[in-house]
């Protein structure tokens, strides 16, 4: 039997380091889909309000949804082919333009939104009904106690997306959306999933609060459409880079969690 443990800094780091290492696969697989989306936000957000200054145009809500359910298909559609390429073989090197959308890739990005729903309830659902819980029953409220009530909703929220999150590269390898599974295969390992998501996550939210300040300067100045448009595009290619050292991650707990289990019961 193998002894199976996930390292969170030595998984972390190796995600880090793969993803660099694959930096080049990653910006062939983006660059165009991207490209397109890019242009369509450019040109289809709405940007000018009603007559009273208040509120969206009639059909900008429609537009806005229309453009985040493409943004969310495209990243799903690379975060599969990322997934291929690590655990499949799938050479992305080889790639000029990337365009490749069916049920998986589908799939795939339903069950992302599933989860990451999971998590926007365990920081804020469960996040009030703590701090409410302190007020009545303890009398104290203030920040360092929102903090706290904020730690206990994160707790269980990405122990819950650790424990189901090897369905994702499941369903980038065609083996289907087994949650079951999932949760039978990382049994053990979920404190330290968690962990290293954290360690993942951590930079890349810093990575994101530095873009959409830097963007926000750049529409401040009216430095023009096109260098909007320029600024946009590098902004989400940034940000498909970044899911994928996530991505990344995933498949190295894939890979290692169903290599030892097949070790552990040779007729699986």
């Amino acid at each position: 039997m193998r002894d199976m443990r996930i390292h969170p800094l030595y998984f972390a780091f190796g995600a880090f380091r793969k993803t660099w290492a694959g930096i080049d696969s990653i910006l062939r697989l983006s660059w165009f889909p991207v490209l397109l989306v890019a242009v369509a936000v450019h040109f289809l957000t709405p940007g000018t309000p009603v007559t009273d200054g208040t509120g969206l145009p009639p059909d900008g809500i429609l537009r806005l949804a229309i453009l985040a359910i493409v943004g969310l298909m495209v990243q799903a559609m690379i975060a599969v082919a990322w997934h291929r390429a690590m655990l499949a073989g799938f050479d992305a090197s080889k790639v000029r333009i990337y365009i490749r959308f069916g049920f998986r890739e589908f799939l795939y990005g339903i069950i992302a939104v599933f989860l990451a729903i999971i998590v926007v309830m365990g920081l804020y659902v469960v996040t009030g009904v703590v701090a409410t819980l302190l007020a009545a029953t303890l009398g104290v409220s203030g920040p360092v106690w929102q903090m706290l009530a904020f730690l206990i909703g994160m707790v269980p929220a990405i122990l819950i997306v650790a424990r189901s999150c090897l369905v994702l590269p499941s369903i980038a390898l065609g083996q289907g959306a087994d949650l079951i599974r999932s949760w039978q295969v990382t049994r053990g390992h979920g404190a330290q999933m968690s962990a290293t998501l954290i360690l993942v996550c951590l930079p890349l939210v810093v990575v994101s609060i530095v873009l959409l300040h830097l963007s926000g300067m750049f529409v401040e100045r009216g430095l023009g459409a096109v260098v909007g448009l320029v600024m946009n595009y590098v902004n989400m290619i940034v940000n498909i880079v970044m899911m994928c050292f996530v991505v990344t991650t995933l498949s190295l707990f894939f890979a290692e969690l169903h290599r030892g289990k097949a070790d552990e019961d040779p007729q699986t």
